[in-house]
Parts: structure tokens; C-alpha cells; sequence
């Protein structure tokens, strides 16, 4: 893996590679109890790291996998995510260590976290319509930075790919998740949903850029 690194004035270290890439997608939703109220904000994550042929894979409340991309490419589901994360990355080249993650956010990670990138999130917050209330989707791109992988990246350079095991597990837990309408948020329900939210978004952020 190639890099350089420079620090910055929080003493943050900043990793810029030629050959890999880092991307995921992050949403987050207003969750209700059973009486109608709006309890806190939910998270569900999917990230990506590709290097050469090999992508390691981090899935929130299913696990870690290392496949090739070949394999991710006619997986319809990982596939969805992952086009989606390169359109909601800021920069799918440069990744940040820093000392411990840290913010206020429930139902994100389990375990501290040191190496994290910058990118989109898309949210979905509660709004009234008529008598009842739905959710609206926006993506959200602040400074505050949500995306924090659970491994080294120079470690995946000498990952195994996953055995077969491994990949039915996850492929069958995945399965089960992406049809709950709780975490997974009904994965045909919102498939064009994110897919046409986040084009929109990408081609603004394209024409603010040649504008500027």
C-alpha cells in the first residue's frame, strides 16, 4: 500500500493512498415507540474498503468479510451500497487516525475505533403529513465525521479472503436482515429511495464543483 501521511493541528493523522479506496454508506432514522413517539435516532452502516482486487467489507449487526471485487459486483445487495458509497464519499483516497472515536451517537459502534474518512450520510427524520407521519430522506454532509472502520487499513494488504463458512453466514444473516423493516429498513422498500436520493446528490456536488 502507497501513502503519504501528514498531521494537522489536532494532531490527527491523515493517510493518502494511491491504490486504495475508502467508502461506506451511513443512515440514520427516527425510531418510534409503540404509543406514536419519536424515542432517538437509529444508525445502520455498510463499509467498504477496496484495495486491488480485494474489498474488505463491514456491515453493521452482521460482521466483517474480505471478497473479491469481482464477488461483491454480482452481489445486488453489497453492490447497491458500495456504488453508493463512492458517490457519498469526499475523498475515497484519504483516510484519518485519530486517538478514539468519540461522539454521542447510540446504535453506531460497539467497540472504539481509530481510523475513520469523511463522507455523506444519508438521514431520515420524521415529518407530519396529513394525519400521519412518514419519513424524509436527505443526505447530510457536516464535519462531524461518522465513518470509522473497525480494522487497521494497511492491515488488509495481508487479509486472507474469507473462507466459504464464513461467506454463507454472513450472506444468510445479510438475507434475513435486508427484508427487516427495523434495521434493515426493507432493503426493496428503499432501494430506490437511496439510489435516486443519492445520484441527485452526487450531481449537485458535481455541478457546485465545476461552478466553483
Amino acid at each position: 500500500m502507497n501513502s503519504t501521511i501528514t498531521t494537522d493541528n489536532n494532531e490527527i493523522e491523515h493517510h493518502t493512498f494511491t491504490n486504495v479506496e475508502f467508502s461506506g454508506v451511513i443512515v440514520k432514522w427516527e425510531s418510534r415507540s409503540l404509543d406514536g413517539k419519536i424515542q432517538t435516532y437509529m444508525s445502520d452502516y455498510h463499509l467498504f474498503i477496496k484495495y486491488g482486487d480485494k474489498v474488505y467489507v463491514d456491515v453493521f449487526y452482521i460482521g466483517e468479510i474480505v471478497i473479491s471485487f469481482d464477488e461483491l459486483q454480482k452481489n445486488r445487495y453489497l453492490k447497491h451500497y458500495y456504488d453508493l458509497s463512492l458517490m457519498l464519499t469526499n475523498n475515497k483516497h484519504l483516510v484519518f487516525e485519530r486517538a478514539k472515536y468519540k461522539i454521542d451517537e447510540p446504535f453506531i459502534y460497539r467497540e472504539d475505533r481509530f481510523w475513520g474518512f469523511d463522507s455523506a450520510f444519508i438521514d431520515a427524520n420524521y415529518i407530519k403529513k396529513d394525519k400521519n407521519v412518514e419519513h424524509l430522506y436527505n443526505v447530510v454532509n457536516n464535519e462531524q465525521p461518522y465513518y470509522y472502520y473497525k480494522i487497521n487499513p494497511y492491515d488488509l494488504e495481508n487479509m486472507e479472503y474469507s473462507s466459504q463458512e464464513v461467506l454463507t453466514a454472513f450472506h444468510k444473516n445479510n438475507a434475513e436482515r435486508k427484508c427487516d423493516k427495523f434495521w434493515g429498513g426493507n432493503f426493496e422498500y428503499t432501494y430506490d429511495i437511496y439510489n435516486n436520493l443519492v445520484i441527485d446528490y452526487n450531481n449537485n456536488k458535481n455541478i457546485m464543483k465545476e461552478e466553483t
